[in-house]
């Protein structure tokens, strides 16, 4: 009887073994002659079938089932090799061989690339043909990418075994022995697919269970876990999450972690974050959160990429620790070891600490630093006459004000029961000016603390002693050296008896002996005619020019231009000062009548030194400048300091009236930085008052200067008082003093001091 192809089952031919061993069978010997009839198996099959060289891999032939799963043509399929589909690189496809062995499978699981360049996960099933006397592979490739119940396979192949029994017991009879064969063949084989199918069954059990256990771990972690798509939405959230956060996993599932943002993390981690997932690394760090109540807490995060068997990032996986605890304590634990309990201001440890950080910092910018010690007078009568409590509030009040009164960027620390200090850092670049804004700072103190304190219901008062250094010099190498200084120190100030401030000086055989030099050499210099003016405007808000005040600068023969900071000092502590200011006011004089004469007045501000005020001819030695220059006295304005007024005060104010009648007008220099008081004030001849530059130039951004600045314009204006402001740098400085008064504007924003026969030719023009 002749083999008929068509007496076979059409169920028979949808497995991949049964083509296989067709297909052996035809390319045998007993069918070796009729490739036609292998070509219609092949076409009739819905599955992908390629005849492949081993040797090279080149695709012989395929089916339209081939042709339509890889979207290619027959002709362009047959120009592929079959490594040309396949995404795995060698090492996986040699790996996935040997995985197949050991696991006795008959059939290979690849990645495969479409020409849509989509991926499918197929099952390769290959046996070895001979076809015209050469070897060949006949592949059967299934698409498994979607396959998820591996049953239905089983089931599959155990209904056709059955219905294939049934048709080869009826047809028996009828069939040839070849038929036989082949059914026998097709039992055999498709016993060995069964028992494969069984084997790779358990294995997905097996796989199911440790992906049961990896869930229970997930979901009883104490950790947050967190998996999000690529845009960061999430996909699923543990208990853990739902437990801290509050959120329930249907409220969360869908939303982006952006709704958790309590606004305290910087923008900058968010940043980086991204960039690191986005290049395919893990990230660590934290975020400040805000649960679904309302609370903040904190997280420790990593949030790592998640890869598919082709290595493609397709998720985020993150997982996230509560460390607001951790936190706390540790913030606690900083707290304790470096502020004070009672105050809460920095201790003692923490202000060594910052000093060693000021000295680093100030010997790399060259910059000079100053360190106060402040220690309340009579603290211990204090305590022992209202008790420790009272006591207590009192350092408390006191750390409230000391802290109010300075800038940001100030240290202030609590370094014993009744001492703080104050770290004043990068404050000047020069020594002497550095020296003179501590000095102004401990002024401020000792005014604010005279003020009177309300404690526990009762109105108190304090004096204190404060003791001063600066640094760096060439000996400062460790922070307790510079800390013993400033107690060195005040240790003076409070043998001076109290309420005094006291600078720490080093070298002080080696300054004596360079002020003494400097002392003699200005005094020749004076003779020498070596000194020059210099000038510097006083403009309106307008920017016109009104006044100027006269500087001096001392052309030294061998040491150059030198500011007045280099000799003043030095002059005020010897009768130099009365000297160098006749000359001063002598040339200022002959300067505004030269103007004068050309047809223009030049009011000038002339400082006058409190030595010279108090000489007792002193209004008799102006009356005869006067007469010898011939200068109107309408046209100057005296500057005086508050220090004249310590001293012998009923003489000074008869000096001031007198020349006051002449004409004369009088300022006081340095407002606010002295002694003064508004009794003095009241009973004084004064047309004018100049505003410090040290509560100026921080007016704008510290609360109390603001307060002094503003009461100090007050006071000039309840008095009719003109107001200076001295060391105007920037506009908004300016604009601070505009909005509260009408005033007169010195400093470098609107000029800066030039010599005066240069500076007069620039105002004629």
């Amino acid at each position: 009887m002749r083999f008929n192809l068509w007496t076979i089952p059409s169920g028979f031919l949808r497995h991949p073994f049964n083509i296989i061993l067709l297909m052996c069978v035809f390319y045998s010997g007993h069918l070796h002659a009729n490739a036609d009839l292998a070509s219609s198996v092949l076409s009739r099959h819905s599955a992908p079938i390629l005849l492949i060289d081993p040797e090279s891999g080149q695709i012989v032939d395929a089916n339209q089932s081939a042709s339509r799963f890889y979207g290619l043509s027959l002709d362009r399929l047959k120009n592929y090799k079959i490594q040309d589909f396949n995404v795995l690189d060698e090492d996986a496809i040699r790996q996935e061989i040997a995985r197949a062995a050991s696991e006795q499978r008959n059939y290979f699981v690849f990645y495969h690339r479409l020409a849509d360049q989509s991926v499918r996960a197929v099952e390769v099933y290959s046996s070895p043909i001979e076809l015209v006397g050469r070897p060949y592979l006949l592949s059967i490739v299934l698409d498994v990418t979607d396959k998820s119940i591996p049953e239905r396979v089983f089931t599959d192949h155990k209904e056709t075994l059955e219905r294939l029994v049934q048709e080869r017991t009826e047809q028996l009879e009828t069939s040839q022995s070849i038929q036989k064969h082949i059914i026998w063949l097709a039992l055999f084989f498709q016993s060995l697919v069964i028992l494969g199918l069984y084997l790779s069954i358990r294995r997905r059990q097996e796989a199911e269970n440790q992906l049961q256990k990896l869930t229970m771990a997930v979901e009883q972690s104490p950790d947050s876990i967190v998996i999000t798509d690529l845009k960061g939405n999430i996909e699923y959230v543990n208990s853990a999450f739902e437990e801290k956060s509050g959120y329930s996993f249907r409220e969360t599932v869908g939303q982006n972690p952006r709704f958790l943002h309590s606004g305290k993390t910087d923008a900058q981690v968010y940043k980086d974050m991204w960039e690191t997932l986005i290049d395919g690394r893990i990230w660590r760090g934290e975020f400040v959160n805000q649960r679904k109540n309302g609370k903040e807490y904190t997280e420790l995060a990593t949030i790592a990429p998640v890869r598919d068997k082709a290595g493609v990032v397709i998720n985020y996986l993150a997982i996230k620790r509560d460390i607001t605890e951790q936190k706390m304590a540790d913030e606690k634990i900083h707290q304790l070891a470096f502020f004070d309990s009672l105050t809460g201001l920095a201790n003692r440890s923490l202000l060594f600490e910052r000093l060693s950080q000021a000295l680093t910092s100030t010997a790399r910018l060259q910059h000079q630093e100053a360190l106060l010690l402040i220690n309340i007078d009579r603290f211990k009568m204090i305590n022992d006459a209202h008790g420790i409590g009272f006591g207590d509030e009192l350092l408390k009040v006191v750390s409230l004000r000391l802290v109010n009164l300075l800038r940001v960027g100030d240290t202030v620390a609590r370094t014993a029961g009744d001492e703080f200090a104050v770290l004043l850092p990068d404050i000047n670049q020069q020594a002497g000016r550095a020296s003179r804004h501590a000095l102004v700072v401990a002024e401020k103190i000792h005014a604010a603390l005279r003020a009177t304190f309300d404690v526990q219901g009762e109105a108190f008062a304090l004096t204190v002693s404060i003791g001063i250094t600066t640094f760096p010099d060439d000996q400062d190498t460790l922070s307790g050296t510079v800390f013993r200084r400033a107690e060195t120190a005040l240790h003076r100030a409070k043998s001076s008896g109290g309420n005094q401030t006291a600078f720490f000086e080093t070298s002080m055989g080696e300054a004596a002996s360079s002020s003494f030099r400097t002392e003699q050499e200005l005094r020749s210099g004076i003779q020498n005619n070596e000194l020059c003016l210099y000038l510097q405007p006083q403009f309106n808000y307008a920017r016109q020019i009104e006044a100027a005040e006269v500087l001096v600068r001392w052309q030294h023969p061998s040491r150059g231009l030198l500011y007045p900071g280099a000799f003043i000092p030095i002059a005020e502590e010897s009768d130099l000062i009365v000297d160098l200011g006749k000359w001063v006011f002598r040339e200022s004089c002959r300067l505004m009548v030269s103007e004068y004469s050309n047809g223009r007045v030049l009011p000038l501000s002339i400082n006058i030194s409190p030595k010279h005020f108090t000489k007792k001819n002193f209004v008799e030695w102006i009356d005869h400048i006067v007469s010898e220059t011939g200068v109107d006295p309408n046209w100057v304005v005296l500057e005086i300091t508050e220090n004249l007024f310590i001293k012998d005060f009923d003489t000074v104010v008869v000096n001031m009236q007198a020349l006051v009648e002449r004409g004369f007008r009088f300022s006081i220099d340095d407002f606010g930085t002295g002694y003064s008081s508004l009794v003095y004030l009241k009973r004084l001849p004064i047309h004018e008052l100049k505003i410090d530059k040290a509560f100026v130039q921080e007016a704008p951004f510290n609360h109390s200067d603001a307060v002094l600045v503003e009461t100090l314009l007050s006071v000039a204006k309840h008095m009719n008082l003109k107001v200076v402001a001295e060391g105007v740098e920037t506009q908004a400085q300016a604009d601070f003093l505009q909005a509260r008064a009408d005033i007169l504007y010195q400093g470098y924003l609107f000029g800066r001091p030039e010599p005066a026969a240069y500076w007069i030719e620039n105002w004629r023009n």
